[in-house]
């Protein structure tokens, strides 16, 4: 392996600041080293809670407090794991990987006892940092959940080395990655929620209120602040604080366990791109090939049709319930592009969604990788920037795939750009290291190179 280290930036930066704090890291050693492709399987190491309302300045002070990264890490071993969390607005769910990973969003179900399937409305990973966020669609209650991430179905979660997660958990037991040393397993990971027990107690009671209430005015600079008793995460604790806790009075987890502990979510291996061009023509795609069930059989699951972005582009978009197909054609006289969205439901009432693009009528477009540079700094590092565009799609969130010299993946911003810097071993020599992105569709990028090395 050539690479010795990596070091990403979150943002863009001038020439000169990034050689700064390349400087500066080098100097003071923060550099990580890390294994690309490792021959080992990938496991979880971090399990976080975070909500899209909490205040920058409680994400800050949990940062700052070793509580997690700009999330609540939930601690594990012993019964640590089992104490009730007790902010009111926790949405989404955040979970760290040993390296990088291929994962998407239907890879994970979550399930509880009062409510039982969270469905999620967003997900973004971080192939910097090995991050995957799901954003759940509506905020946790009261609830025991259980998370599953799938080590097994039709599109598991794997290293880019094919490896198949390890992701065996023993609850209140582990207090470490997941796993027992062998590729494969699911991981299967329980928590409470109970807004306003703030003493993680079991239940909400009047002293909870009283002890929200004694830190009134308190923020994340005062010395009575406890991240535990701002229970809306605004960085303050104030009126909406203990005046919340006072309502939840009386609250407790459900008794029972989630039906996740009995029964797996659907996983899906996806749906391809789909370009129509004759409208006469109808498309048959079979469900039962993109969906699959531990429990169910394949007519035992239930498909719908859930999202539809442009109903203009398309005359016909129905599933047959006899034999699962998934049948589409093209409106007449139409030109332009829709997403469509699958969901697959089980006989216990977990889902599965996938999504993809359909074009009717019209030429989908390649994306196109610009200004792709390689800088060489002092101490064999190479700093690599670019950005990534396409005309038919958002490009916010997608991977940049290197190759030649290394093998790497780098993360697409809101703006199209992408940024690293490595630091190669120095027996490495010269090479080319070449860059490239996927459409949704499928469709390649250019693949710019740069040849870079030591000498």
């Amino acid at each position: 392996m050539a690479l010795g280290s990596i070091w990403p930036y979150a943002s863009r930066r001038s020439h000169r600041s990034r050689r700064s704090e390349l400087e500066t890291c080098l100097r003071y050693e923060h550099l990580e080293a890390r294994e690309l492709l490792s021959v080992t399987p990938p496991t979880v190491v971090d399990v976080a809670v975070a909500s899209t309302a909490w205040s920058s300045s409680f994400l800050d002070y949990l940062d700052n407090s070793n509580l997690g990264s700009k999330a609540y890490s939930i601690p594990i071993g012993s019964t640590a794991q089992s104490l009730n969390l007790p902010w009111e607005n926790i949405d989404q769910i955040k979970i760290t990987f040993s390296e990088d990973v291929h994962v998407d969003s239907a890879d994970l179900a979550m399930s509880g006892v009062n409510t039982s399937y969270y469905e999620f409305d967003g997900f973004v990973y971080d192939a910097i940092t090995h991050v995957a966020t799901w954003t759940l669609a509506d905020v946790i209650a009261a609830d025991r959940l259980m998370l599953d991430l799938d080590a097994d179905g039709l599109d598991p979660v794997t290293d880019l080395a094919g490896n198949l997660l390890d992701g065996e958990w023993v609850d209140n037991v582990t207090s470490g990655p997941s796993g027992n040393g062998t590729a494969g397993g699911d991981f299967e990971f329980t928590f409470n929620v109970v807004p306003g027990d703030v003493d993680q107690n079991t239940y909400v009671t009047f002293y909870d209120y009283v002890f929200v209430r004694a830190r009134d005015g308190q923020d994340t600079n005062g010395a009575n602040y406890t991240a535990l008793h701002d229970i809306d995460g605004s960085g303050l604790i104030d009126l909406a604080d203990w005046w919340s806790t006072y309502g939840y009075v009386g609250s407790t987890a459900p008794v029972g366990q989630p039906v996740g502990a009995t029964n797996d979510a659907p996983t899906t291996s996806g749906i391809s791109y789909l370009e129509l061009e004759d409208p006469a023509v109808d498309e048959a795609i079979s469900l039962y090939n993109v969906f699959e069930d531990a429990e169910d059989s394949d007519s035992q699951l239930t498909y719908e049709v859930v999202g539809n972005t442009d109903p203009t582009v398309l005359d016909n978009l129905s599933i047959d319930p006899a034999t699962g197909d998934l049948n589409v054609s093209a409106a007449a006289n139409v030109s332009g592009r829709t997403n469509v969205t699958i969901r697959a439901t089980d006989s216990q009432g977990l889902s599965t969604e996938t999504s993809f693009p359909i074009d009717a009528g019209r030429e989908n477009l390649p994306p196109v990788i610009t200004d792709y540079l390689a800088q060489e700094y002092p101490g064999n590092t190479w700093l690599f920037t670019g950005y990534v565009s396409d005309p038919d799609d958002d490009v916010a969130g997608w991977i940049v795939t290197f190759g030649g010299v290394f093998d790497y993946r780098a993360t697409v911003d809101n703006n199209g750009y992408f940024e690293f810097a490595v630091i190669l071993d120095p027996g490495t020599g010269w090479g080319y290291e070449w860059a490239q992105a996927w459409d949704p569709a499928g469709l390649s990028s250019n693949t710019p190179s740069r040849w870079i090395g030591v000498t």
